[in-house]
């Protein structure tokens, strides 16, 4: 992965003063590589997805059932950016069925939120500190 451009850095900014979820998504994928990204939202104590989106900046359908609720969980718990390892993703159930190879979810402190950021082809992907350094 190559380092971030400041093109990329202003897009993701603007992306996030706009109130369109999808908007923040997709410029959250081309920021960060992901192939998915998800918006996740408390409401009423539950975790409902706000917006799902494809890198190709299409929706995901079903996006309840491609996110791993464990990991959400403990991204909220923990109250800071997280990368699944290789043997968190070789052990969840869920990512298995998805066939996810990587995964990151950032804490939204603004919202009390969560953006969900997968990969189903590549490694690694979201193993560079220099990406969770810009979120």
């Amino acid at each position: 992965m190559t380092p971030f451009q400041d093109a990329d850095v202003v897009r993701l900014t603007k992306a996030a003063a706009e109130p369109d979820p999808e908007k923040i998504l997709d410029a959250l994928i081309d920021f960060s590589g992901a192939e998915r990204g998800f918006l996740v939202l408390r409401d009423d104590g539950d975790l409902r997805i706000r917006a799902a989106r494809h890198i190709e900046r299409e929706e995901v359908r079903r996006a309840r059932e491609k996110v791993s609720r464990t990991m959400l969980e403990r991204a909220l718990a923990e109250g800071h950016p997280l990368v699944a390892t290789a043997a968190e993703v070789a052990g969840s159930r869920s990512l298995q069925q998805q066939k996810v190879r990587s995964v990151c979810i950032l804490p939204l402190r603004s919202s009390g939120g969560l953006a969900y950021l997968d990969h189903r082809y590549e490694k690694g992907v979201f193993e560079n500190p220099e990406l969770l350094g810009g979120f």
